[in-house]
């Protein structure tokens, strides 16, 4: 029994492992989520909490600004440019359940 166990060890270890990924493959990435766009009319502007509300297919949207996003074409830190009346596009993406905007363009500013 003893002069079985090392010949089955040894084919063991010189028996090819699953296949595997080549070592100089790079990591894989996750797929980048799709920019969606929505337009309608700003409902409500949070400075402190950088969101905002847009009222657009019969129902309100909230979205969270992303860093560098940007408003009007402009790279802004928040929201001062934005107010509720104005109508707007958003360009955003869906990032675990949030919409996070990327770019807002106002069409029509409110009376200021």
């Amino acid at each position: 029994m003893r002069g079985l166990i090392v010949p089955l060890v040894v084919l063991a270890l010189l028996a090819p492992g699953p296949p595997s990924a080549p070592a100089d493959s790079p990591p894989e990435r996750p797929a980048p989520a799709a920019i969606r766009t929505l337009r309608g009319t700003v409902q409500d502007v949070n400075l402190p909490r950088n969101q905002f509300t847009l009222r657009a297919t019969g129902e309100e949207h909230l979205f969270v600004m992303a860093p560098r996003c940007k408003v009007g074409g402009e790279p802004v830190s928040d929201l001062r440019g934005l107010k509720p009346g104005d109508e707007a596009s958003v360009a955003y993406e869906m990032t675990g359940g949030v919409k996070v905007a990327h770019g807002v363009v106002v069409h029509n500013p409110a009376t200021r």
